[in-house]
């Protein structure tokens, strides 16, 4: 531990720490290079890393915890990126930030139980649970714009083999979200034993065994409930 934080987290290490030793390899990392850094200090219970981040009252497993830390974990990301911004490598580099599900709340605020009553019957709350940040930073690369299409992390790949020029053919069940000429988009989740695939404006659900619920109309999709 080398920052400010106060005890220990739940998971692995501060999100400073851990970003404050990324930037120490990356630095000293010869060129071309590929990192990946978990983040997880937003994790429940969310474990208060010091009072200096604590914008409201915390609590280790309540939405206002999960704030905290993300108050936290927001402000130890913008100082890599400003270590980073110093650096030779920077204006060669995409960043790309994004997560693995949102945070387990509804919408009134009450936690989401993970057990199997909840993958069974609550279906409905399996997609919004994906929606999820996804930011590609490359300010000497890219021009500052918003996708507002379906997209997931199976789009990742083949979005790094579109912006890097990448020639040789690949399998992959993404499309590169930079391609204009890309007509259609969907996405598949899963989430316990439950498989969703979506367009944004329809989506179907199967539990492996059993059909359980559809959205929109959701005919294109008819093949894949048999």
């Amino acid at each position: 531990h080398v920052g400010e934080e106060q005890g220990k987290p739940y998971y692995g290490v501060w999100d400073g720490d851990m970003l404050s030793f990324l930037a120490q390899q990356l630095n000293s990392a010869p060129e071309p290079f590929m990192s990946f850094s978990f983040t997880a200090s937003t994790h429940a219970p969310y474990f208060s890393p010091g009072e200096q981040w604590e914008i409201l009252p915390h609590d280790e497993n309540s939405r206002k915890g999960y704030l905290n830390t993300l108050y936290y974990t927001d402000d130890m990301l913008r100082r890599f990126m400003e270590s980073a911004k110093k650096q030779p490598w920077f204006d060669n580099t995409l960043f790309i930030f994004t997560a693995d599900h949102c945070l387990g709340y509804d919408v009134r605020g009450e936690h989401i139980a993970q057990d199997a009553a909840m993958l069974k019957d609550n279906a409905k709350r399996m997609l919004p649970r994906n929606h999820i940040p996804l930011l590609v930073y490359a300010p000497k690369i890219l021009a500052p714009a918003t996708k507002t299409f379906v997209g997931s992390h199976n789009d990742l790949m083949p979005s790094l083999a579109h912006l890097l020029g990448w020639e040789t053919p690949f399998a992959s069940l993404g499309q590169s979200l930079f391609d204009e000429a890309v007509a259609y988009r969907s996405a598949v989740t899963r989430q316990g034993n439950v498989i969703t695939i979506t367009d944004g404006n329809a989506s179907v659900s199967h539990n492996f065994h059993t059909f359980m619920e559809s959205r929109g109309d959701a005919k294109r999709f008819e093949t894949l409930q048999r």
